[in-house]
């Protein structure tokens, strides 16, 4: 990426947290707010109504979405790079499967990203007291189809908007 452009994404993106705070009652000074990426799985797609119930429990929350992009079949070397660490654990060829049998909705919000992890839930369902009232307690059909993927941290989320947002197309 150029210097010139750099420095027009950085101020359009200052000037996009600075219209946040002001629209909000949250305290962002006290509060770990950064881009972060939010995947609907095939499998979710294919439910859409879980979908919508998701953006809706992110929008009440006060996360403001900041782009979108579709892939109508994700190819199996974005599945690996998105999956790297993945690549050698049992369920692996399952998780593939699942994530190129259709669709992919990419999601780029703006937020806490701890708190949106909280959100989402852990990654299987079995786990947790309250899981039933995180989006994959309550949407998942168990692994690998627990609709929604989410950002870990700042670094996750960095990778994950590279791979998913940058200016390239995606890895064919």
């Amino acid at each position: 990426m150029d210097k010139d452009k750099y420095q027009h994404e950085k101020k359009a993106s200052d000037k996009r947290s600075e219209f946040i705070k002001s629209m909000t009652i949250l305290d962002y000074d006290e509060i770990e707010m950064d881009y972060f990426v939010v995947l609907f799985k095939p499998d979710a797609i294919r439910r859409q109504s879980v979908i919508h119930k998701c953006m809706k429990r992110f929008e009440e929350a006060g996360y403001l979405m900041d782009g979108v992009r579709w892939i109508p079949k994700a190819s199996k070397k974005l599945i690996e790079y998105h999956y790297w660490h993945n690549l050698k654990k049992p369920f692996y060829p399952r998780l593939l499967k699942s994530m190129t049998c259709g669709p992919i909705m990419a999601i780029k919000y703006y937020g806490n990203i701890t708190k949106a992890r909280e959100m989402v839930g852990p990654i299987s369902i079995e786990y947790g007291p309250d899981i039933h009232k995180t989006m994959r307690g309550r949407f998942s059909n168990g692994l690998p189809f627990n609709v929604i993927h989410c950002s870990v941290n700042k670094t996750q989320a960095k990778k994950d908007l590279q791979l998913w947002f940058d200016d390239e197309p995606i890895i064919e």
